[in-house]
């Protein structure tokens, strides 16, 4: 009666369900043994709980981080585990949101418990956690932000997209940039 029922549009694929698939990351206890940790589609039932405690309506398109079973036509999930598509964004674009961003606001706001003002380092700038956490660092928080990155290129989309200082792993010293 906590939960929703999510019509699934797309599920994204992400490393760690190329793990699960090699056996190396078991879902968690009671999940459905089957890849799919990343979703969005539309909400087309609501349980009685769920109804009580959220805003949530059918037709609601949602995306949501599962333990499993994402490869699936439907899923139901804890309502508090799904969130509202951000404006502008498609369902595709929108499976591929849960896992990076949960993952960066997690370390970022509860781990680290960043501040305004603070210098935020990322190595890896480039990779999908890199680019949720330095949107989130800089954006959100308000931090400076210093990602290292594997390319030239790669360092002028992280630019773009917020990071303050960039640097190339394989030309720049880090110390000095």
């Amino acid at each position: 009666s906590e939960e929703v029922l999510v019509e699934i549009h797309y599920a994204a694929l992400n490393r760690a369900d190329l793990m699960q698939r090699e056996g190396d990351y078991p879902p968690p206890a009671g999940c459905p043994e089957w890849m799919g940790l990343e979703i969005s589609g539309v909400i087309v039932e609501i349980g009685e709980e769920a109804a009580k405690k959220s805003n949530w309506k059918l037709g609601d398109k949602v995306c949501a981080l599962l333990g499993g079973g994402g490869y699936a036509e439907r899923v139901v999930v804890p309502e508090g585990m799904v969130m509202p598509i951000p404006k502008g964004f498609d369902f595709w674009e929108a499976a591929g949101i849960p896992e990076v961003y949960a993952t960066a606001y997690l370390n970022l706001k509860i781990v680290g418990d960043i501040k305004k003002g603070e210098t935020f380092f990322i190595n890896g700038g480039e990779g999908g956690l890199g680019v949720a956490a330095i949107q989130l660092a800089k954006h959100v928080f308000g931090a400076k932000v210093v990602a290292q990155v594997a390319s030239d290129e790669n360092g002028e989309f992280c630019r773009s997209i917020g990071a303050d200082v960039v640097s190339n792993r394989f030309k720049d010293d880090l110390v000095k940039t």
